[in-house]
């Protein structure tokens, strides 16, 4: 606590104390103050310690950003393996945003990963998401949460659709809008949507 408090400390067996520029940062998924009320937790430990508090909300309480992570991390994993990046269909995304996520951003990596090595073809397969991990859905959705649980669903198949169909025609615009059957112009406003170039596909 001397430590924390005045940034002072002394080497095991010297008489000398050495000053010390750190920050100290603390993390836990425990109720510290209830520790504390329990006396589970000295309290002028804790107030040292509770300068500035940071909370970090848990994945499943922003499901917005499971989409976004997931194709990032199919980047990483693609980019690490010197492989194409796998399409996350919207089959395969549906059931990652069903998921609670108890693990939090680490299980989401995880299920990615496991998922990117059992998907022998161009998209990751449902079944290659385990049937551990995401096989529960979420036992209730709000209305707006379902809204925009859709939403971003559609948005997801709309870009892998894209960019699926640009690496099929080899980044030839015309090309992918005559392969989906699409109006060049309308399948050039999707890819202007999702900020999606041909030479990045």
């Amino acid at each position: 606590m001397r430590f924390i408090q005045e940034r002072r400390y002394r080497p095991v067996d010297s008489a000398r104390f050495l000053d010390s520029d750190v920050r100290v940062v603390v993390a836990t998924n425990k109720d510290l103050e209830a520790l504390v009320r329990d006396g589970k937790l000295r309290s002028d430990l804790f107030f040292r310690l509770n300068v500035v508090k940071l909370h970090m909300v848990a994945l499943r309480e922003r499901r917005s950003d499971i989409p976004i992570l997931a194709r990032h991390f199919l980047d990483v994993i693609a980019q690490e393996n010197g492989t194409a990046r796998k399409i996350l269909p919207a089959t395969a995304l549906r059931r990652l945003m069903q998921h609670d996520w108890p693990g939090n951003v680490r299980e989401l990596y995880n299920v990615i990963q496991r998922a990117d090595v059992f998907s022998p073809g161009p998209q990751v397969q449902i079944d290659a998401l385990g049937d551990g991990a995401v096989a529960e859905p979420i036992t209730a959705i709000s209305i707006g949460n379902f809204r925009e649980a859709r939403a971003r669903t559609i948005e997801a198949f709309e870009r892998d659709f894209v960019v699926d169909a640009l690496r099929k025609a080899d980044g030839n615009v015309t090309r992918a809008a005559r392969l989906v059957q699409k109006d060049r112009r309308v399948f050039g406003r999707l890819m202007k949507r999702y900020d999606i170039r041909r030479d990045s596909v």
